[in-house]
């Protein structure tokens, strides 16, 4: 067992480019716990978020394939978590670690106030950022105050690419 294993260890070491092997200045954990987050490229975000690469690729290699296949980040981020896992090398987790992180972004963006939507045009504003990477459409409603505050938001259906079907009964 023990010459099974030092043998899947060697198998291992010859095949995945690790990053111990980077120097220490030029790795992006390091370089972001030392102040120099800005500094970081998308491909070496992504590879913090995702912590390892494939066999043979870096997780830095494997996020600029990625990014590259996709038309950069506004490229990748447009797609949603259907289109991400068909990426080579980015399967069901890493696409849903992507998606938590875009959320968790969205999120954020909320804030605590409530927004005021006062026209089509500010709905439209409003709603940009909550669809991207939608690749089905949905129905949903927006509750407002007289103020045009938000009180509620509500996706009330998923449909296909195409089309969405919506019951009067789910509307109101």
């Amino acid at each position: 067992p023990a010459a099974a294993l030092a043998e899947f260890q060697q198998e291992m070491d010859e095949g995945l480019m690790r990053m111990t092997d980077i120097s220490p200045e030029q790795r992006p954990r390091e370089r972001l716990m030392a102040g120099r987050g800005e500094e970081l490229s998308d491909a070496e975000l992504l590879a913090l978020l995702w912590g390892t690469g494939q066999k043979g690729r870096s997780a830095v290699e494997l996020a600029q394939e990625i990014l590259g296949a996709s038309g950069g980040l506004a490229g990748l981020l447009a797609q949603g978590l259907k289109e991400w896992t068909t990426l080579p090398g980015l399967g069901p987790a890493r696409a849903c670690q992507l998606w938590a992180s875009a959320e968790l972004c969205r999120r954020s963006q909320r804030g605590a106030a409530r927004p005021r939507i006062t026209s089509p045009r500010a709905a439209g504003a409003f709603l940009l950022g909550r669809c991207q990477g939608w690749s089905e459409e949905r129905f949903g409603m927006l509750a407002l105050n007289a103020k045009g505050e938000l009180l509620a938001e509500r996706i009330l259906s998923q449909g296909t690419a195409t089309a969405c079907l919506i019951s009067p009964r789910e509307f109101f």
